[in-house]
């Protein structure tokens, strides 16, 4: 139950593999990211039912955050520090990458160290991709070539949030000291 009665009642619903994030489609039904196997969810945001399953290649291991375009495109964040392939994906129905930005885990130029969740801004057509191991969000275009960065300052950034109407970019903080760092757009 949370604050005075708001919530009244909880609904489980079946998703086959290990959830790890969440995300809203441009139609409005829930897609959920999975681990073991690796594939995104897309839930009916009316009956929770499977609406579609994408399995993802062998090639995108650890997908950490996915989220749909209004092209109808998927976009997947994988890699972790046990694995060497850092990269944001383009993916089709079939779960094959068609894009890909990232390499080898680092800090140069075209590396990520830790992607770990996205936002889009659909008016503007970017990604942002907070990458935790490097401190600070990648912003891509759709065809995921980079427009640039914003250094955060905020150890550990590990999630984001778009406010399309307010222009405001949050990063959270993870995991002890929790932060956030609101970025007008």
């Amino acid at each position: 139950m949370v604050g005075s009665g708001c919530l009244t009642s909880t609904t489980r619903w079946p998703v086959p593999g290990k959830p790890c994030s969440l995300s809203v489609t441009p139609s409005c039904n829930l897609l959920v990211t999975c681990q073991e196997p690796n594939k995104l969810v897309e839930l009916s945001a009316d009956s929770g039912q499977c609406v579609r399953e994408v399995a993802l290649q062998e090639d995108i291991v650890n997908p950490r955050h996915g989220v749909q375009l209004t092209t109808g495109q998927y976009v997947v964040c994988c890699g972790s520090r046990l694995f060497h392939l850092h990269r944001v994906c383009t993916v089709d129905d079939n779960g094959k990458v068609t894009r890909s930005y990232g390499s080898q885990g680092g800090s140069d130029f075209g590396q990520l160290k830790g992607p770990s969740h996205l936002a889009v801004d659909e008016d503007l057509q970017l990604i942002f991709v907070v990458d935790w191991g490097n401190d600070k969000v990648v912003v891509l275009n759709q065809a995921l070539e980079l427009v640039g960065h914003i250094t955060v300052g905020l150890p550990y950034s590990l999630r984001l949030y778009l406010h399309h109407a307010k222009r405001r970019l949050y990063v959270g903080q993870w995991p002890n000291d929790v932060g956030l760092i609101v970025i007008q757009l």
